[in-house]
C-alpha cells in the first residue's frame, strides 16, 4: 500500500491530474494504516483520504467486486471520476493524464497492464506455453520452470490489455449507473466491463493506453487450482449475465443457456489431455501433485450456483441505485 500511494502521489505531482487520493482499506487496519499514510502524504500538496471499507448495505460492499464498489462510492461522494488501482500496482509515464483525458469521451477506460498476470487465459496461455516449449524440443528444466512459475501465480507474459480493475478508470455518470458484482470469485473486473455495455457504453480499451506495471506478491502452489476454479465458475456466472441482459430472459433461462458452449469447450478440450500426458512425462512430484488437484477441480458449476449469483448480481442493481453516499467537504 505504501508504495502503491508514493508512486501515485510522486506521479500526480509530475502530471497534475488528479484533485484527491483516496486509499479504500479493505483490511480495517486503521490503526496501523493510517499513521503511514499520512506520513507519506505529508510530503505532497495532493490531497489524500483514508477510507475503511464500512459502507451499507455491508453485503454490496464485500469481496473482490465489493471493494471495487467501495472505490466507486468515492467517486460518487466526491461527484468525479475514479481511477482505481491495485495496491501492488506502480503507474508509468503518464498513465494519470492519460485516464484524465480518455474519461471526457469515454464512460469506462481500459488501461493497459506490464508484469505479472492471472485468470483463466493466463492458465489457458500457460498450458499452451509448456506445449509448445515442449514440441519446440526445449529442455525439460525450462518446462518445469514454466509450469511451476503458474503453479504460484507468476505469468509468462509481459503485457495485456485484458479486462482488469488493476488499472481501469470510470467516469462520474458511469459510477452512477453501475457497480461490480460482490462476490468472492475472482472475475468482477472481467464481468463489470462486459456488462458496463448494457449500461455505461462499451469500456473503451485504446492501443495507445495508459500504463501500469503490476507485481503480484508470489502465491503458493495452490494457486493454479484455485484460479481454474474461479476462472470456470466466474466465466459461466459472467456468460449468465450477459445473456439474460443480451436478450431480456428470465434468470432460469440464462443460467442454462449463458455456460452452455463454454461447459462443451471444457469437455472436448484436446490440449488439456495433452498437458496431462506433459505432465506425467515430466515425472515432476509437485507438478503432478497439483495437476491431479486441478483435474479433480475441473468439475462444472451447478445450475443453482449460477442461478444464485445471477439474483445476486440482479439485487445488487437494485441497491445500487438506491445508495446515496454522502458527499466529502
Amino acid at each position: 500500500m505504501a508504495s502503491c500511494l508514493l508512486n501515485v502521489l510522486e506521479a500526480n505531482e509530475r502530471e497534475k491530474a488528479a484533485n484527491a487520493v483516496v486509499i479504500v482499506d479493505d483490511l480495517g487496519n486503521r490503526q496501523r494504516h493510517e499513521p503511514i499514510i499520512r506520513q507519506i502524504a505529508a510530503g505532497f500538496s495532493t490531497r489524500v483520504h483514508y477510507v475503511e471499507n464500512n459502507y451499507s448495505p455491508k453485503w454490496v460492499f464485500e469481496n473482490y467486486g465489493g471493494i471495487r464498489n467501495s472505490c466507486l462510492a468515492q467517486a460518487l461522494a466526491f461527484k468525479d471520476d475514479l481511477l482505481m488501482l491495485d495496491d501492488d500496482v506502480k503507474v508509468l509515464e503518464n498513465c494519470l493524464s492519460k485516464h484524465k483525458e480518455l474519461l471526457k469521451s469515454h464512460e469506462v477506460v481500459q488501461g493497459g497492464v506490464h508484469g505479472g498476470q492471472a485468470g483463466v487465459w493466463f492458465i489457458i496461455k500457460t498450458m499452451h506455453l509448456a506445449l509448445e516449449a515442449f514440441e519446440n524440443g526445449e529442455d525439460k528444466e525450462k518446462i518445469i520452470t514454466i509450469i511451476k512459475n503458474a503453479l504460484r501465480g507468476v505469468s509468462m507474459d509481459d503485457y495485456c490489455q485484458k479486462y482488469t480493475g488493476a488499472n481501469l478508470s470510470v467516469s462520474f455518470e458511469a459510477a452512477r449507473k453501475h457497480c461490480f458484482l460482490p462476490t468472492p470469485i475472482r472475475f468482477e473486473d472481467g464481468l463489470y466491463c462486459n456488462t458496463a455495455k448494457y449500461f455505461t457504453g462499451e469500456a473503451y480499451a485504446p492501443e495507445d493506453a495508459p500504463l501500469a506495471y503490476h507485481q503480484p506478491s508470489l502465491r503458493d502452489i495452490g494457486f493454479f487450482s484455485r484460479a481454474w476454479v474461479d476462472a470456470i465458475n466466474g466465466s459461466a456466472i459472467g456468460l449468465s449475465i450477459d445473456y439474460l441482459l443480451a436478450n431480456k430472459t428470465t434468470p432460469e433461462k440464462a443460467a442454462e443457456e449463458g455456460p452452455k458452449k463454454l461447459f462443451e469447450s471444457i469437455k472436448n478440450d484436446k490440449k488439456e489431455e495433452k498437458f496431462g500426458e506433459l505432465v506425467n512425462r515430466l515425472g515432476d512430484k509437485e507438478i503432478q501433485a497439483e495437476y491431479t488437484k486441478w483435474a479433480e477441480y475441473k468439475q462444472t458449476p451447478s445450475f443453482e450456483f449460477i442461478l444464485e449469483n445471477i439474483e445476486l448480481f440482479s439485487e445488487t442493481r437494485k441497491a445500487w441505485e438506491r445508495f446515496k453516499p454522502a458527499s466529502i467537504k
